[in-house]
């Protein structure tokens, strides 16, 4: 123990694992009872995962939700897609379509998140030519985060999630009168 405490330590260090998936969540201190405002939220973290996995350089193929009910019930599913993706609109879309396969009249949302696991290789990714409207979405993207970067987080933000997890502040202030 002595040694330990003074930082010697003759065991190898092993390298952290890769990776598995890139996600996000949200804990809610109000339980959400309207599917539009928890569509709004998972907009806002499939996003949110998009710009980490650009981040990083990776992409994915299979999008998983998970769903915790007011009753501390959590569920989980997940979607393979068929081409890897660091869109966020695709998914996003995916993500709804597991969401809404829950919705119950009765059901309140106390957590919901999403993640992206399934990484492909970078090196075999081949640009569609002309570029589809999946590729353009993702190039927009790609200017959004760089945006975001040299500007701030609140500068740019899509509207059906910017306000879900950080609500715009103004850049200008108002001169009392």
């Amino acid at each position: 123990m002595h040694a330990l405490a003074n930082a010697e330590d003759p065991r190898r260090v092993l390298p952290l694992p890769p990776t598995q998936s890139v996600g996000k969540e949200q804990t809610f201190l109000t339980d959400i009872a309207d599917t539009d405002e928890a569509l709004r939220q998972l907009a806002a973290l499939a996003a949110a995962v998009a710009t980490a996995l650009r981040a990083k350089g990776e992409q994915g193929r299979v999008v998983s939700v998970k769903l915790r009910t007011d009753a501390f019930v959590t569920i989980s599913h997940q979607q393979a897609l068929s081409q890897p993706t660091d869109n966020g609109s695709t998914i996003f879309a995916a993500a709804r379509r597991l969401f809404l396969s829950e919705v119950r009249p009765e059901r309140r949302w106390r957590l919901l998140g999403v993640s992206l696991g399934g990484f492909a290789s970078p090196a075999g990714r081949q640009l569609p030519l002309p570029l589809d409207d999946g590729e353009r979405q993702r190039l927009l993207e790609v200017v959004c985060d760089q945006m975001q970067a040299r500007f701030g987080r609140r500068a740019l933000y899509r509207a059906s999630a910017g306000p879900a997890l950080s609500p715009p502040t103004p850049w200008f202030r108002e001169r009392a009168a």
